[in-house]
């Protein structure tokens, strides 16, 4: 299959020479010779479609069959239509039966693509992918769409060699360039991705998911005003976007305006509701709120979609406590807390609900163990689910990476590194276009205590996709190498193209304070606590040492004692109080 990764399109990069030689193609449907009412209708439906309206378009398709039309004819319009309206039911009845008229059977194969994708079926998609690959082997819009399916496939080496094929067929296609941002975004970072976005604009200024994506992207690099501007130009263009809404949200949630934050959600009347980002901040949102009913059914139901997202297992943990139901916690998360790998976060909740039940020896095993410092810089991941089970779907999908990789995750929190290692490779063999089967490769030797293996795993990965878990794993091998210096120079290299993330702010505060730069290191911590709301006692325990280099004294003592209220046993907080109570003396 073509747009599989066993028959990888190889990149193209020398885009202006080839640029002067390429033509776009002016439709994929050429323009019919007559000047009927049945032209008319579809000229007017295809112009709809490239405003991105189909309720329009899909009236004038209406008036198309009514003037003689035949169904095959419409076909594909009308299946590009409702797939613009989201009515994906309606779309498949159209494009289903796949009888398109011969002018149309590129496009008609092309949505059905597009359809099949949307609804997660991967290989169907591939398959109908390919066959309008065959009538229109170079559209720029369709290398796209194959990009899309790979990206959606984990495939993202693929992915990019796909983008840069559209390219080379489509040097000024908007939807190409815009994906090739994304793209950039992941690899690179995302200041680097902006010039792409705004290529992309230039040639659809009127694009209303190109500018959402740009608008993200400020808002990411911390640009709000920007990103604001942004959104205003969405909303003029398409009054009610929700997309936009859910930006403007975020952007008020950051600067704590949670109460704003909700407002604008529920102005988007649940047309964003089964997004996992939108569901994850309104789940949070609410939380805050004190609905923590609404956080549990929200967090819960986005667990079924992604039931390794830590954020969403942290707020529903926390949103069952404050519901005073300690018995759903262990029941729910009980198991989780028992591996070796369980955050501190999730070692305290559950551990305080073992704490309001009076099973005073199984919450103290867990308290003591959140307050314990990590055996290493990195833990594995949650699996989301007991070996057991793990262990039973994973014959089924050797080479899936949502079988494959919580499996393998359960076998290195359970110290079965051999096993972990020979599942990873396999992994890898069918995946060589995917950044995680490069991580759990790494992290499986990483657990062998072999960093110098592990290493160029991690660096395969951040070649196709550059984003905190792979610095996280950089900086821990290139560390257990003595490579210090090139990992505090990754960290700064991180830090410019995305200066919001706050692992790697918290790790230019540990190279401050390395360098008993402690001006530095004390801002950089303040603005993680700031973000992050001064929850982490390592946090205010690092900041109270700070201070007490800056001779601030009374400051540095009553972050200490703000660290111990947190988490008495926390070693970090023991040695601060300490050194704080030496010097009152």
């Amino acid at each position: 299959m073509t747009c599989s990764s066993n028959t990888p399109s190889p990149p193209e990069r020398r885009l202006r020479s080839l640029a002067a030689a390429s033509l776009l193609l002016a439709a994929v449907v050429p323009a019919q010779a007559d000047t009927g009412p049945v032209s008319r209708a579809l000229a007017g439906a295809r112009a709809a479609l490239v405003e991105g309206d189909g309720i329009a378009a899909q009236a004038r398709l209406r008036e198309a069959q009514s003037a003689g039309a035949k169904d095959d004819d419409v076909r594909a319009l009308m299946g590009e239509a409702l797939l613009a309206q989201g009515d994906l039911a309606k779309a498949r009845e159209w494009l289903a039966p796949a009888r398109f008229s011969p002018s149309t059977r590129a496009l008609g194969f092309r949505m059905l693509g597009r359809l099949e994708l949307r609804a997660r079926r991967l290989p169907n998609a591939g398959r109908s992918f390919d066959q309008a690959l065959a009538e229109v082997p170079r559209d720029a819009g369709l290398w796209t769409d194959i990009a899309r399916l790979r990206y959606t496939g984990g495939e993202q080496a693929q992915a990019i060699q796909a983008a840069d094929r559209a390219l080379v067929f489509g040097p000024a296609s908007a939807e190409a360039l815009a994906f090739r941002a994304l793209l950039i975004r992941n690899q690179n970072g995302l200041a680097a991705s902006l010039p792409w976005f705004d290529a992309a604009l230039r040639q659809a200024p009127r694009d209303a998911s190109i500018r959402a994506d740009k608008a993200a992207t400020l808002a990411d690099l911390g640009h709000y005003a920007a990103a604001l501007t942004e959104i205003r130009a969405v909303q003029k263009a398409n009054p009610g976007d929700p997309r936009s809404l859910y930006l403007q949200a975020a952007i008020a949630a950051r600067g704590g305006r949670q109460a704003l934050a909700r407002k604008i959600l529920q102005r988007g009347k649940g047309k964003l509701h089964d997004v996992p980002g939108v569901m994850l901040l309104t789940a949070a949102l609410e939380l805050d709120a004190g609905n923590a009913n609404v956080a549990v059914e929200l967090s819960d139901r986005l667990l079924r979609y992604q039931p390794d997202n830590l954020l969403a297992q942290h707020i529903l943990a926390r949103a069952m406590a404050r519901s005073g139901e300690p018995r759903l916690v262990i029941a729910r998360f009980g198991s989780l807390a028992r591996r070796t790998n369980a955050t501190p976060y999730m070692l305290t909740v559950v551990g305080r609900a073992y704490e309001e039940l009076g099973r005073r020896s199984e919450a103290t095993d867990l308290l003591q163990r959140a307050a314990a410092p990590p055996a290493s810089s990195l833990r594995p991941l949650p699996a989301g689910a007991d070996l057991p089970v793990l262990a039973s779907r994973y014959p089924d999908a050797p080479r899936q990476a949502n079988e494959a990789v919580p499996y393998i995750r359960a076998l290195l929190a359970l110290g079965d590194t051999a096993t972990a290692k020979a599942t990873a490779r396999k992994l890898l063999s069918g995946n060589l276009g995917a950044p995680d089967a490069y991580l759990i490769a790494g992290d499986a030797e990483m657990a062998r205590n072999l960093p110098a293996a592990a290493l160029p795993h991690y660096q395969t990965a951040a070649a196709i996709r550059f984003g905190e878990s792979e610095l996280l794993r950089l900086d821990r091998s290139l560390r257990a190498l003595g490579r210090g210096r090139d990992a505090d120079l990754l960290a700064f290299a991180f830090a410019v193209e995305n200066p919001q993330n706050l692992a790697a702010a918290r790790m230019l505060a540990n190279i401050r304070a390395r360098g008993a730069q402690w001006d530095q290191s004390a801002a950089l911590l303040e603005w993680i606590g700031a973000r992050s709301g001064w929850r982490d006692p390592g946090l205010v325990a690092d900041l109270a040492f700070a201070r007490l280099r800056q001779q601030r004294t009374d400051e540095a003592r009553r972050l200490a004692l703000r660290a111990a209220k947190l988490q008495p046993s926390n070693p970090s907080v023991g040695q601060i109080m300490r050194l704080t109570s030496a010097t009152a003396r």
